[in-house]
């Protein structure tokens, strides 16, 4: 039990800096929370003209009741956080891309956290209204929404 445990904290912190890169290639000024006693915000980014908090999603469940992967969509299960946006490290076509969904602490006192369904590929029925397509959560924004 202790080893899973461990692994999963490993998989979060690789999560963490890759999310950091990202971030910091994009010109984003970067801040860790004084204490992480899981109150659900990893980083804080800082542009000129927007603060944001973020919680990152890297270990992620997929194939399981928490979460599934399709071949067109990921389901991904999130708990209740304060953040702003859920920094997703995710993988799509053998590349991995960080995804920045915005949050905005929606499951925020629910104790069930909520499900986000990202679409990677086209379906077969073409649906596109009310699709969270993966390219569209490729940028943090760089001001205030």
């Amino acid at each position: 039990m202790r080893v899973k445990k461990k692994e999963r904290t490993r998989k979060g912190i690789i999560g963490e800096y890759k999310v950091k890169l990202d971030l910091l290639e994009k010109g984003w000024d970067l801040y860790n929370p004084i204490s992480d006693d899981g109150g659900g915000i990893d980083l804080i980014a800082i542009s000129d003209n927007a603060t944001w908090t973020i919680q990152v999603k890297y270990h992620h469940h997929i194939g399981n009741s928490k979460g599934r992967e399709t071949k067109t969509s990921r389901d991904i299960r999130v708990k209740p956080t304060p953040a702003d946006f859920i920094a997703i490290p995710l993988v799509v076509n053998k590349e991995e891309h960080i995804l920045y969904y915005p949050h905005f602490g929606k499951s925020y006192g629910s104790k069930h956290g909520i499900g986000i369904c990202i679409a990677v590929e086209k379906s077969k029925n073409n649906q596109f209204k009310g699709i969270n397509w993966w390219e569209d959560f490729l940028v943090l924004p760089m001001e205030e929404i």
